[in-house]
Formats: C-alpha cells, structure tokens, sequence
C-alpha cells in the first residue's frame, strides 16, 4: 500500500491504530461517567501529545506525512510542521514529549476509576477497571511489537536494535 514505509504493513498500522481507538473510547466513558474535570485533563493531555510530541518527535522523523504504527501520528504531524533539517529526532526529547505524555495519558483515567472503585465498590467498578487495564497493557504491547520493534531508525531508544 502506497506511504506505508517498507518496515511495516497494513496490519501494523492498523492494529496500533484500532487499538488506541478502543482504548480512548473507554477513557472517555470512564471519565464522562466518573469526572469531567479528569475528562478535560484527559483531553488536554492528547492535545499536547498530538501538538508537543510531534513536535519532537515526527518533525524530526524520515516517516513525517507517511502511515506508522505511532496511531498515524506521521501523516497528522504532516499538517502541523514541515519536515526539520535535522537528521533525526532527539531521542531524549522523543521521550519526554512523546512516550512520557502517552503514559501521562493512559494514567488520567486510572485515578477517578480508582477512586470510585474503593469507595463505591461494584462488580460494574471492578470490570471497568480490568478491562482499561487491559486494554491500556494492550495497546503498549501492540505498539511495541508492531511499530517499535519493526522500527528501522537506530537513534531511536525504543527501536529495535541492530545485531552486530
């Protein structure tokens, strides 16, 4: 399929890319369903990974405007910033702004489920705990193993590594 790099296939993007769309669907039920505050931090926090994290990490990336298993963020970073001259990104900034604000992320909707699962204890509760656990595990693993470690940019801390 055309903008795919070689490194990865169709199924690649889409997987990372399913997903993290079933994974920010339950946190936007959970937090809807348990706080609006956390609901507004939850959608600042992808605001600032799409806009920061980009940033840092797609301007600088030989995969800017083409279809990755980073959620497809190569092809949106496209419309915010022009490719840098940079050779490649800084990978200690990558980490920062992009894999730092992913976990950030991931962990908003564990607090106010939490804390209505201590003291408004339910099975309902309980599932909705294992299952955005799950599915926050899930879209870590998946990202790992069909995006990261299929990953060709050795500068990259997360990308897989070279054999000698």
């Amino acid at each position: 399929m055309k903008g795919i790099p070689k490194c990865w296939n169709i199924f690649d993007i889409y997987a990372n890319l399913i997903f993290l769309i079933i994974n920010i669907i339950m946190g936007v039920f959970i937090l809807i369903n348990n706080s609006i505050l956390y609901l507004i931090l939850y959608i600042i926090f992808w605001v600032c990974y799409i806009i920061i994290g980009r940033y840092f990490t797609c301007r600088d990336c030989d995969f800017i405007g083409k279809l990755c298993p980073s959620w497809c963020m190569g092809i949106i970073a496209k419309f915010l910033y022009k490719r840098s001259e940079r050779p490649h990104f800084d990978a200690k900034k990558a980490m920062l702004y992009d894999v730092s604000f992913v976990l950030l992320v991931e962990f908003i909707p564990f607090i106010p489920l939490f804390i209505n699962f201590i003291y408004n204890y339910s099975n309902y509760n309980l599932l909705l705990l294992l299952f955005y656990t799950i599915s926050v595990f899930s879209v870590l693993i998946v990202h790992s193993l069909f995006g990261c470690k299929k990953c060709p940019l050795e500068h990259c801390p997360m990308a897989k590594k070279k054999s000698e």
